[in-house]
Order: structure tokens, then C-alpha cells, then sequence
């Protein structure tokens, strides 16, 4: 299928995607799927971390990659909050850590005791009827599946009949 295109298109497609359009909407006005303008454009020299989007390491120089491992394996602050200060998701800091071998921090029992008392205050917000559930989710940070199965840990009633649709 990446044959059928003609250099000049193949050149559009990449001025394209060096300009920020979504790889989706380039296989759109190309008339072709977006696993064809992936090939098309690893052909051109762009390498993709997953479908469609470049890996982090393409968009931030390799100084400041060492000095987001350093600031992770040298401080006590959370992975969260170094993770939004770079603009990165927590789960992306980790798979860097991961795949630079930077062994991630223990669990300290402050920690483990600030998340208990963490989902305390979720049970005692789910408790109160006047607070939705993503608000807990808002404030806590857990998830309301999370919230939900803590609920039933606890043997808490639910706050709506569980119902089945057929």
C-alpha cells in the first residue's frame, strides 16, 4: 500500500506530520489507513514509541533526560510531582526508570500510612451521600474502581442497588 504513494506525497505526508497533524488526519486526506503513513514515515526516518505518537525521548533533549534521572534518583520528592513538573505521566517517568535500570524507591511505611489514612477519608467521603464518586477520585487520586472495591472490602452498603443489564 506505501508504494502507491509517490515521493512528493510521501514528502507531503512527512511536512505534514513534522507540523504537528495527528497521524490519523494525514491518513485521512490521504485516503489510506494509519498504519500505512506509520510505515510511510518510518521509511522517512521517524521512529514511533507507540502508534502515532513519538517516544519522549524525541522530545526532550538528552541533557534533560539525565537530569529528570538524576532528580528522581537524588531527591525524596514524589514520583507524581516530579512527573508533573516535567510534564510527563507518572506511568511514562517509571517506564524510564525502567528502561535506564534506575531502581524505583521503596515504599516507606509513612508512605503506606498517608495512603491508609488516604482511603479512610475516600470511605468517609463515600459515606456521605452529598459527594459523587469522581469527586473522591478528585481528591484522594484513587481511582473509582479502587474506591468501589474498598467499599465492598469494608462492607460498606452501596449507595445504589447493583443491578444487571440483559
Amino acid at each position: 500500500m506505501a508504494n502507491r504513494f509517490s515521493v512528493e506525497s510521501k514528502a507531503e505526508m512527512l511536512d505534514c506530520f513534522m507540523k504537528d497533524v495527528p497521524v490519523s488526519l494525514i491518513a485521512q486526506e490521504f485516503g489510506c489507513s494509519e498504519p500505512t503513513v506509520r510505515l510511510i514515515l518510518k521509511e522517512q526516518g521517524i521512529e514511533f514509541s507507540r502508534p502515532g505518537r513519538p517516544s519522549i525521548e524525541d522530545s526532550i533533549s538528552p541533557e534533560s533526560l539525565e537530569e529528570l534521572l538524576k532528580e528522581y534518583s537524588s531527591t525524596d520528592e514524589s514520583a507524581v510531582k516530579i512527573a508533573e513538573r516535567w510534564g510527563i505521566s507518572v506511568t511514562k517517568l517509571f517506564g524510564l526508570l525502567a528502561k535506564y535500570n534506575i531502581p524505583t524507591r521503596n515504599k516507606t511505611p509513612e508512605m503506606m500510612t498517608g495512603k491508609k489514612s488516604r482511603m479512610d477519608l475516600a470511605m468517609a467521603m463515600y459515606q456521605n451521600h452529598d459527594i459523587f464518586v469522581w469527586e473522591i477520585t478528585k481528591e484522594t487520586g484513587y481511582s473509582s474502581l479502587a474506591i468501589i472495591e474498598e467499599v465492598h472490602k469494608r462492607d460498606i452498603p452501596m449507595r445504589r442497588p447493583f443491578t444487571r443489564r440483559k
